[in-house]
């Protein structure tokens, strides 16, 4: 499942948005391993049994180029920008995610997907932590570096095919 992830972010990134990817690392870990570390995060849990956890973390640069791109270059006033910017984070991983969820078993019929939150609201899920104890999961971490700048992508994946 994850690689069918992989190919909607990079849909995303090089058809909707023009970002050239310029470099991707794409390692599977364990459950402690959950990326994100850049500027703006946003996660959305979904119910499937295949993936669970989706974050997205993003340099700043990468977000202000989707805010300029979905903006159409109008200003933004100071006090706005970061408010615009997290919200920009959660549309992305929301979009990524609608993309992603047909290409899971029966088109993903069924599956119930959570609205986008912020990092610090995740770490309050009693749900994560379950989720990063458990056995039967790995964590997918991808750094793409793109023209605009560099975000990252964990997974939380019940089936990992390796």
């Amino acid at each position: 499942m994850i690689p069918k992830l992989m190919i909607q972010v990079r849909k995303f990134l090089n058809e909707d948005m023009q970002i050239k990817i310029k470099d991707e690392i794409v390692e599977f870990n364990d459950t402690e391993s959950l990326n994100f570390v850049k500027d703006y995060t946003s996660a959305i849990c979904t119910d499937s049994e295949t993936v669970s956890v989706i974050v997205m973390s993003f340099d700043k640069s990468v977000i202000k180029y989707l805010v300029n791109h979905f903006m159409g270059g109008e200003e933004i006033k100071e006090e706005e920008i970061d408010v615009m910017y997290s919200s920009m984070a959660d549309e992305v991983v929301n979009t990524i995610v609608g993309l992603f969820i047909p290409s899971l078993p029966d088109k993903g019929k069924g599956v119930k997907i959570e609205p986008p939150i912020t990092i610090n609201d995740i770490l309050n899920l009693k749900d994560l932590k379950e989720l990063k104890e458990s056995k039967n999961r790995a964590i997918l971490n991808a750094n793409i570096v793109t023209n605009v700048g560099t975000l990252s992508i964990s997974a939380i994946d019940t089936n990992i095919k390796k």
